[in-house]
């Protein structure tokens, strides 16, 4: 029987130090019996001296790529993702770690046929680490998680797109096929690429979240969601993802529809501030009035009562339209 083949995905950008750290982390890795792994170092057009490193030292068991100009953080991972060979992948930050032997807990589940995606515990470190680890537990206690499971994609659905991504991407491994399947990141995405990957992927299988420490997660001043701006930002995309995917939720599960939909009824007057105030993009403000107008809801509304009338007036596509329309004005 071929051996099963799993594809790490490393991708890097001017963090030379961190990224000759975990590629150590994955040489001295312990590799189970009948797992085959493949290395794929995905350098987005690096500044620094990464190119010149692997040209000098070669590394053993790595494929080093380097793309001709930056392409993004999720765009340069779909090209890694197209290029790997195994039926797994993982999407390993050059910043973050692993522990040795991670594979031989999660082995067992990879050739479950109905699994699209195999996790395990995440520990934060860093900037911040006490607070972020305190927010991801007690979002794990109201999923209600627990170690180990398996979690019905669809119902997984539900319960993420209300309480919020639970996932950590650099600790988990996704099924090749059902990545390309659901469409890949969307390399138009900053922040949220990830969970928005995942919600389309538990269209098409089931979650394992295994009993095991995989990892450190970094957190430094250097994170995407480091400044006060980027915050609201990543919120902005997240409220997106939230009206765009209530259409698919309302098709199979209409009593989790509606209960989502009278809580983002309170969310939709501070989008409108967070566009108009705190990220003071006139742009995104802009779009935002034309989509309510060509669907005669803002002569009619007045802000308190505008929440209910754009949730529960709205037709299933003008989620997808407002979504693309917030995606294309966020600040770049």
């Amino acid at each position: 029987m071929a051996a099963l083949q799993l594809s790490i995905i490393v991708p890097t950008y001017n963090r030379l130090p961190d990224l000759q750290r975990v590629l150590g982390q994955l040489q001295r890795m312990s590799r189970p019996a009948g797992l085959s792994l493949e290395i794929l170092v995905s350098d987005n057009s690096t500044e620094d001296d990464t190119q010149q490193w692997f040209a000098r030292e070669q590394p053993a068991g790595m494929i080093y790529h380097r793309n001709a100009q930056n392409l993004g953080q999720y765009n340069n991972c779909n090209l890694a993702i197209r290029r790997a060979r195994g039926e797994w992948v993982q999407i390993l930050h050059d910043d973050d770690e692993i522990t040795p032997d991670y594979l031989h807990a999660l082995q067992p589940y990879l050739t479950d046929p109905d699994l699209v995606l195999v996790t395990g515990r995440s520990i934060f470190v860093g900037t911040n680490a006490a607070q972020v680890q305190q927010q991801h537990d007690l979002r794990l206690q109201q999923l209600q998680f627990t170690y180990p499971a398996r979690l019905n994609g669809r119902h997984l659905f539900t319960q993420t797109l209300q309480l919020g991504c639970p996932f950590i991407i650099s600790h988990s491994l996704m099924r090749r096929q059902a990545v390309l399947a659901a469409g890949s990141f969307k390399e138009q995405l900053r922040y949220t690429g990830d969970f928005d990957l995942w919600l389309r992927m538990m269209m098409r299988g089931d979650f394992q979240v295994v009993d095991a420490v995989m990892g450190n997660y970094h957190l430094h001043p250097g994170n995407q969601i480091s400044t006060r701006t980027t915050r609201w930002a990543m919120y902005m995309e997240s409220y997106c993802h939230a009206l765009y995917y209530l259409a698919p939720l309302q098709h199979y599960d209409p009593a989790g529809a509606a209960a989502f939909r009278q809580t983002l009824s309170r969310e939709v007057p501070k989008l409108r501030f967070i566009s108009g105030q705190l990220l003071q993009n006139r742009s995104l403000s802009r779009r935002l009035d034309t989509l309510l107008q060509r669907h005669k809801l803002l002569a009619r509304t007045t802000p308190a009562s505008l929440p209910y009338m754009l949730l529960n007036a709205l037709p299933a596509e003008l989620g997808g339209q407002l979504y693309r329309g917030l995606m294309n004005a966020l600040p770049a």
